[in-house]
């Protein structure tokens, strides 16, 4: 990943060339875009730029629920809470993708939205070991979608067109004991997801260190995925099997000894087409064919080899 512009509110974490540029200095004020929002580094605070509430400013009329109402709609967070006086506005952290749908319908999606979030893992995971360049003896990737993880999984002949191309990829890049599952109770990703005060993000001790079963070092155990294979959703990007069995015989021919033992093509043709002459006139003894080779017994004599080498 290639940075083209830095800035920060601190200058100890700016380069003394990038403090000089007024886009980027400490000193400066100037708004710069990041996460959908309005930053200023020197305050260290977040700002909005909204248009006029009503297309009638003579007729504005301000109010703190239009505001919130405003703000949430232009924002990354989806809660606001206030002080006991109704003055402060403070931001609840908690990034939202609205699904609209039946509960079938947004557990579907936020599972297929996992599948391509782990593609995008393993491009970004590609990516960071072409850049070190150094001998990694251990990789672990996590995701809390169990149904995920069996997609990944499975052979991808199994599964339907969508999930395959996406599995398709994350196989090319990665191996499947690289894949491991953490619940979401132990999942840090999901903290900001649920909706979390700054208070309280402070002393949460599995955002800032992660999940206790990493600091044991113990040897991480494969997830069962056939907890899951009855799941519907599952079973929705399978595809459809015959319910009738189909047996197969199959059988294994060797070739002739004759035809691994004669160092000569044409000296075999010509054995093989005596062989069959020879069998001929003893089925039927009154039609005997007497005299040399003809061209139809070593052409019949060819078709024999060729078919012996084929079923072989």
């Amino acid at each position: 990943m290639e940075l083209h512009k830095w800035s920060a509110s601190n200058p100890l974490l700016l380069p003394d060339s990038m403090c000089q540029v007024k886009d980027l200095s400490y000193f400066s004020s100037t708004e710069t875009k990041t996460l959908g929002l309005l930053w200023k580094p020197h305050p260290d605070s977040f700002a909005f730029k909204i248009s006029p509430m009503t297309s009638n400013c003579d007729n504005l009329k301000v109010t703190k629920k239009a505001v919130i109402s405003t703000i949430t709609s232009r924002s990354a967070w989806t809660d606001w809470t206030c002080d006991n006086k109704g003055q402060k506005l403070t931001p609840v952290f908690s990034p939202v993708v609205e699904i609209k749908g039946s509960p079938t319908e947004k557990y579907y999606y936020t599972t297929i939205g996992t599948l391509c979030g782990a593609v995008l893992l393993s491009k970004l995971l590609k990516r960071t070991l072409d850049a070190f360049k150094i001998n990694i003896s251990q990789i672990y990737l996590w995701t809390d979608s169990s149904i995920a993880l069996a997609w990944i999984k499975k052979p991808l002949a199994q599964l339907k067109k969508f999930v395959r191309n996406r599995v398709n990829i994350i196989q090319e890049l990665t191996k499947n004991d690289f894949w491991k599952h953490v619940n979401s109770e132990n999942n840090p990703a999901d903290i900001l997801s649920r909706g979390i005060s700054p208070n309280k993000i402070r002393h949460c001790e599995l955002w800032w260190f992660g999940p206790p079963f990493l600091h044991q070092y113990k040897e991480l155990e494969p997830y069962n995925i056939t907890t899951v294979e009855g799941d519907d959703l599952f079973l929705q990007e399978l595809k459809v099997t015959s319910d009738f069995p189909l047996n197969a015989l199959v059988k294994n021919f060797e070739p002739l000894d004759i035809i691994s033992n004669c160092s000569s093509f044409t000296k075999l043709q010509r054995v093989i087409a005596w062989c069959k002459r020879f069998i001929e006139n003893a089925r039927y003894p009154m039609s005997r064919t007497m005299g040399p080779l003809k061209c139809k017994e070593l052409s019949e004599s060819l078709k024999c080899i060729i078919k012996n080498i084929q079923r072989s």
